[in-house]
């Protein structure tokens, strides 16, 4: 009888899976898998419709347009000169030594470029009254 409570003993307090948190590893491995998918497939768009159709269905007129074009020209002007900003400085903190504070400003140049590419995007779509514009059409009517 001691065998069957020393089996009980072990099994109870020597519980390795629990241990090393095999409930939360799978977890988080399902987490990042379905990240991963929803980061690299492309969905679908909503509404398949023109620029006319997409202004009519959200109820907008040539002023509120204007408008709209004109905060988007500003706001993505704002994210160009702070990327700008951000990387000039992030250049200074390399020269001094900053490694890791060099690598912080680099990401954070990154996103406001980001930042900068979406408002700028909107920008050329409502100024040209079309909508679905790739990159290299966006990067076209810069140029």
């Amino acid at each position: 009888m001691a065998k069957g409570k020393s089996r009980k003993f072990i099994k109870t307090f020597l519980n390795v899976p629990r241990w090393i948190g095999v409930d939360q590893l799978s977890a988080a491995g399902s987490s990042i898998k379905s990240l991963f998918h929803s980061l690299t497939t492309i969905k679908k768009p909503q509404f398949e419709e023109t620029f006319e159709e997409a202004v009519k269905r959200m109820g907008l007129s040539e002023e509120d347009l204007a408008i709209k074009q004109k905060n988007c020209l500003i706001i993505s002007i704002i994210y160009l000169l702070s990327a700008l900003g951000m990387l000039i400085y992030s250049y200074i903190l390399f020269a001094k030594g900053f490694f890791l504070a060099t690598v912080s400003a680099v990401s954070l140049s990154v996103l406001l470029s980001s930042f900068f590419f979406r408002e700028h995007f909107w920008y050329t779509q409502i100024k040209n009254k079309k909508l679905g514009y790739t990159f290299k059409e966006w990067f076209n009517s810069i140029i």
